[in-house]
């Protein structure tokens, strides 16, 4: 057959070959046989032959594709997930694809557009040009904002030109412009009050200002320059230059900023709120940096810093700094997209969480990537449009008059021109002879007048500086700072919602008009330890600046946390004022017509094009723009048609929308829609806030720690973090004031109420923050344990929360109820003498069996490793309570149809405990609360429905349930005798589950932390000597002796008492009271209400009671150990330790050879963070970064 086939293709080829013209070339040669051999040289052949040797090829080639069902369900898959989730590629579809393209006709035009479509689509793999290089210099943000795009350095930079969105085509000579003045009173002069609809309060444009002051910076001489970045980089805090960063920075090796500190002097030309908000920020970034050098997280850092290595130290100092700050700049863009947004559009109102994310990578349908962290340059017309003079106060509009009064008391408000506001502010700061200087600018005029603006200038040294105005003897003078006092000196009083925080200068960068003394200029100081005279080595610059009547701890340099909190809970209070026409007060009439006079000189685009621009639609006429017949017949007869209404009046004196859903700042419609724009624009195109935004930039805490949290009690807020965190006294976990700061609380009480959960929120305004008193020998430790009655438990609150308002007997300061629970769990845990030991010898079984069922050997080796803390002693706990105590189904090997893992019941256990007795920073006490009150319901569900399984005497919903609950899960529960002698009592079922769920929390996660501790501290290297006489005791043949249990045991104390598990406990005096110290320490005085610190880590090293208090002695006294608590509210698990954990411990130093894994795994992962001042404490670092109570994980080695 194949002769054959061959016979008619060379027949065909005769046929062909005969039939051919001769060739007209020179050469003699055909166009084939010429063509360049790169271009393959295609055989000529007869029709015939092409289309036999075509079938030939395809029958070879085989079929293109096989629909087979692994086929069609790749298809499906990449149909579904293509653009979301992504293609799963265990099905082969990208194969199938190139096997289908190999398999058609070669050269053929499927065939070709096929191999395109591949390569485009793994072309769009990857992004082109590249966004980010590898190395320190492009993972850090500049001081300047430069490199943010890596091929366009420029792009954003400070001290670049502003851009422009929109060049104007409509021809409008400026003499046919209306008068400022004019414009000013017939469409902007506020006629009236108008509280802003959606009750926002006034902190919401305190932060604006930040965004603001971050993105605008107008150089006074050359007005088309921006002398910031572009970027949401915090620039008011940390500077524009390196130069002027420098001056904020400590420079110490912790990569701290100076306290309470910023860079930009502008801040101090703002209401007090603005400056106050921006602090909150500067601690914030400290709280990041010492968290970074505590954790460590990559062991490059040494604390304390290497002081005698300059060049160290520095490069220790900016990997801390930098790190520091692209975290704390991404808690600032989370208030953006959360808090500022969630207010844009409503959201917070409705409780809904969602957040506009722009940041996440985004691909088309063809595969094509959205363009993210490719720079941004702010222009002239998003300068002009974040003005929003509408929204002043009334308490803060006649502030703003009184200051005005005062500045020009001889010329009314209403009559002021720009030349009178230019000339007096040049008189008052020069004196008379300087207001002529403003007509003409010379160099000196110049610097007046960029002193004047609060802009920046040079010094001799090159280093930028800021001019300001200050006072001396009741004028003001030029001068680089405030002499003798404070700007801002505005009075605060609590319960009021009369703010003095102005927002008269709320958005204009350009600081003419704006850097205004917010306080009467007689009464403007300047600290007398300025940088002007300043002896050596004194704080000069930014570390003297004060606002708002605040001083500066001469020790610290921090401002007073309640007053600090005054100023922002003021501002909360106090509501803003709508955005409309004729809303901004007549005495910002000079500066907002030096803002029209401005945008005219940059030659900015009408409202119209501006509209079409975003992709609006172009006004068709007055009444469309604004319904109000007055203000459009205004504009109309100021402009004569639409397509002539300037940019900057025609925002400002817009429609504007009405509250609703999507609606909630309501601006004007023009404003609303831009600022989402912007809002896209400034962050996606930020590289530092998506490409680069990476764990391995910010570190696995950082990164998690500026993460989105939609379950903080506040919608996702990202402020109430902020504020929670840096003012934990002042703010409480469930306040409006902290989680809705951007609302004034009277409107959140309607919202809340709205919603049905008003119940969970505290309206009051929060108090003082209140000092902890410690008490550290072991005589004031035992005084206060000892006298329940004046010193009463703090964590009755939590434990009551979570028990439906009955508590916990630890937590009862009742004598005869604290005992009447007491006695039913005592008997009921231990019913016999023999019960403790019953209980030692389980923990001993499980840990033998856990040891064996979690290690794993090495290759080649005859060693095993295991993580101790994750897999053994954060377990053994978990199988006694779950089958002994409280019948909680294990999902385990054994059971496999168990409800829980071991695991996750030990994470419920560590989060109640934490919630209970470690609930002290506000930050997390809504998450804390909300998720242990979950834990708790189903922890007490389990234990009331064996209790009531029990009591029940005939067949039973609650019977029939816990029978099947028993025989689906196949789990040995072993709880029914502890909870049968339990039901005998004539308690309720609730009362008898409370009992039981506090003993279970109160007995894992910390026995499981002692366990780490001791284990921990005598595999230390200098613990040698000690290892090995345990190692000794436990593998003698006298092991069980009376003699070794109490030496074993004596180890074990003598381990916690150096590293304890609970260093110190919480109470409060309910009485004043006198704590008499010992150790040669003076008496303590508390006044009722106080807490006490009762420090039992160093109680328990007390030379006074534990003699030469280092040195381990397993002989010392039981009763002298404070490790649990003492008196009525001693720990229970006390003595249950006692027996327990000596018999984990034989079964693990009974393993041959062990020791530490080598490196990391080998350790703890924790870090110092010591309490109230004296008390050494731990916190320690998990899996994925986030710093916790408890250890979580540490691995061991030994041999076989």
């Amino acid at each position: 057959m194949s002769s054959l086939i061959d016979s008619v293709k060379s027949l065909s080829d005769l046929v062909h070959y005969s039939r051919r013209q001769l060739p007209g070339s020179p050469d003699g040669l055909t166009g084939s046989e010429a063509a360049p051999a790169v271009l393959g040289k295609p055989m000529d052949h007869g029709k015939l032959y092409d289309l036999i040797d075509d079938i030939q090829a395809a029958i070879k080639r085989g079929s293109p594709i096989d629909l087979d069902d692994g086929t069609v369900a790749a298809i499906i898959d990449a149909l579904k997930h293509a653009n979301t989730t992504g293609i799963d590629d265990r099905y082969m579809l990208l194969e199938k694809v190139f096997t289908l393209t190999s398999r058609l006709p070669p050269g053929s035009i499927i065939q070709q557009k096929i191999t395109d479509a591949i390569v485009g689509l793994l072309y769009r793999d990857l992004p082109h040009p590249p966004g980010t290089y590898l190395g320190k210099k492009w993972a850090f943000r500049s001081a300047d904002g430069s490199y943010n795009n890596i091929n366009i350095p420029d792009l954003g930079k400070a001290r670049m030109p502003y851009t422009r969105s929109v060049q104007s085509r409509n021809p409008i000579p400026y003499s046919s412009l209306p008068d400022p003045d004019l414009l000013f009173d017939a469409l902007l002069k506020r006629d009236g009050p108008a509280p802003h609809p959606s009750g926002i309060s006034s902190l919401l444009f305190a932060f604006a200002n930040l965004i603001i002051h971050s993105l605008f910076k107008t150089d006074e001489i050359k007005k088309n320059i921006n002398n910031t970045s572009s970027y949401l980089d915090l620039s008011p805090l940390y500077g524009d230059s390196e130069a002027i960063q420098k001056t904020v920075r400590q420079c110490d090796g912790r990569g701290l900023l100076w306290e309470d500190c910023f860079a930009d002097q502008r801040m101090l030309m703002m209401p007090p709120s603005t400056p106050a908000l921006l602090i909150m920020f500067c601690r914030n970034h400290n709280f990041i940096a010492r968290r970074l050098l505590q954790i460590n997280e990559r062991r490059t850092y040494t604390d304390p810093p290497p002081q005698n290595d300059p060049a160290a130290l520095m490069t220790q100092d900016d990997d801390i700094f930098n790190r520091a700050r692209l975290i704390n700049c991404a808690h600032f863009t989370n208030v953006i997209l959360s808090d500022y947004i969630g207010a844009i559009l409503n959201l917070t109102k409705e409780g809904n969480t969602w957040s506009l994310n722009p940041l996440e990578r985004i691909r088309e349908f063809d595969h094509e990537l959205i363009p993210r962290g490719e720079g941004n340059s702010v222009s002239v017309e998003f300068n002009l449009l974040y003005r929003w003079h509408a929204t002043i106060s009334e308490p803060d509009e006649k502030w703003t008059e009184d200051l005005f009064r005062k500045m020009f008391p001889d010329k009314p408000i209403h009559s002021l021109t720009v030349a009178d506001f230019k000339a007096r502010v040049a008189e008052l700061r020069f004196g008379p002879s300087a207001a002529a200087t403003t007509a003409n600018p010379t160099p000196q005029a110049q610097e007046i007048s960029n002193s004047a603006h609060g802009t920046t200038g040079t010094d001799q040294s090159g280093a930028a500086v800021t001019h300001l105005p200050t006072a001396t003897n009741g004028s003001l003078k030029l001068s680089n700072g405030w002499p003798d006092g404070t700007m801002n000196t505005t009075a605060h009083t609590k319960n009021t919602s009369a703010s003095t925080t102005s927002t008269a200068f709320l958005n204009s960068d350009d600081d003419f008009g704006l850097a205004v003394p917010t306080r009467d200029p007689r009464q403007l100081n300047r600290s007398k330890s300025s940088a002007s005279s300043s002896s050596a080595g004194a704080p000069s610059g930014p570390r003297t600046w004060t606002f708002g009547g605040l001083v500066r701890d001469p020790k610290t340099g921090k401002y007073d946390d309640d007053k600090l909190a005054d100023m922002l809970q003021n501002a909360t209070e106090t509501p803003a004022q709508a955005f409309r026409a004729r809303g901004t007060p007549e005495v910002l009439r000079v500066v907002e017509v030096m803002a029209i006079e401005q945008a005219r000189q940059w030659g900015v685009c009408t409202m119209n094009e501006f509209r079409q621009f975003i992709g609006l639609k172009a006004y068709e006429d007055f009444e469309e723009w604004n319904p109000d017949p007055e203000i459009a017949n205004c504009a109309r007869a100021l402009y004569g048609h639409i397509d002539n209404l300037e940019l900057y009046v025609g925002m400002q004196a817009e429609q504007t929308k009405v509250p609703g859903p999507g609606a909630g700042l309501c601006p004007g419609y023009t404003i609303s829609r831009a600022i989402l724009g912007d809002a896209v624009a400034l962050t996606r195109g930020d590289r530092f806030l998506t490409t680069d935004m990476t764990p391995y930039n910010l570190t696995a805490w950082g990164y998690q720690d500026c993460a989105h949290d939609n379950r903080n009690g506040a919608f996702g807020s990202g402020l109430s973090k902020i504020l929670l965190r840096n003012l934990p006294g002042n703010y409480t976990y469930n306040s409006v004031y902290g989680l809705f700061a951007f609302y004034t609380p009277k409107t959140m009480v309607s919202v809340l109420s709205n919603l049905r959960i008003k119940e969970l929120y505290d309206f009051v305004r929060p108090g003082s923050e209140q000092e902890i008193t410690t008490v550290n020998s072991y005589a004031g430790v035992n005084q206060v344990l000892f006298d329940y009655q004046s010193f009463k438990v703090t964590y009755e609150r939590t434990m009551k929360r979570l028990t439906n308002g009955y508590g916990f007997f630890l937590a009862f300061d009742e004598p005869a109820k604290h005992l009447k629970d007491l006695k039913l769990m005592r008997e009921a845990l231990f019913p016999t003498p023999n019960t403790m030991s019953e209980y030692g010898a389980y923990y001993r079984t499980i840990t033998a069996h856990l040891i064996e069922t979690k290690s794993f050997s090495l290759v080649g080796k005859g060693t095993r490793s295991l993580d101790i803390v994750r897999d053994v002693f954060n377990l053994v706990p978990v199988h006694w309570i779950s089958r002994k105590i409280a019948g909680i189904p294990l999902k385990t090997k054994e059971t496999p149809l168990g409800v829980h893992t071991e695991q996750e019941v030990y994470q419920f256990m560590a989060l109640c405990f934490t919630y209970i007795f470690l609930n002290v920073q506000p930050e997390t006490g809504w998450i804390l609360e909300e998720n242990s009150e979950k834990v708790a319901k189903l922890l007490q569900g389990y234990v009331k429905g064996h209790i009531d399984a029990i009591r029940s005497r005939k067949l039973s919903i609650s019977k029939l349930k816990d029978s099947f609950l028993t025989w689906f899960t196949g789990e040995k529960d072993e709880s029914r005798e502890f909870l049968k002698r339990l039901a005998a009592s004539n308690r309720s079922s609730d009362e008898l589950s409370y009992n039981v769920f506090g003993i279970i929390v109160a007995s894992c996660a910390n026995w499981s932390m002692a366990a780490s501790l001791i284990l921990n501290f005598y595999l230390d290297d200098a613990r040698k000597v000690e290892r090995e006489e345990i190692i000794k005791l436990v593998t003698s043949e006298k092991a069980e002796s009376k003699e070794s249990s109490s030496l074993l045991l004596g180890y074990i104390l003598e381990a916690l008492r150096l590293d304890p598990q609970a260093p110190g406990i919480f109470r409060q005096a309910s009485v004043d009271a006198e704590i008499k110290e010992g150790n040669g320490l003076a008496p303590v005085r508390v006044n009722k209400g106080e807490e006490i610190f009762v420090s039992l880590r160093n109680a328990n090293q007390d030379p006074t009671t534990f003699p030469n208090p280092q040195k381990v002695d397993p002989t010392r006294p039981l009763d002298r150990y404070k490790l649990f608590g003492a008196g009525m509210h001693s720990c229970l698990g006390q003595f249950f330790t006692q027996a327990t954990m000596p018999e984990v411990m034989r079964c693990v130093f009974s393993l041959k050879n062990i020791r530490r894994a080598p490196g990391e795994s080998g350790k703890l992962n924790r870090f110092r963070a010591d309490l109230f001042g004296s008390t050494i404490n731990y916190c320690y670092v998990d899996a994925k970064g986030n710093v916790s109570p408890f250890p979580g994980s540490m691995l061991i080695q030994y041999d076989i």
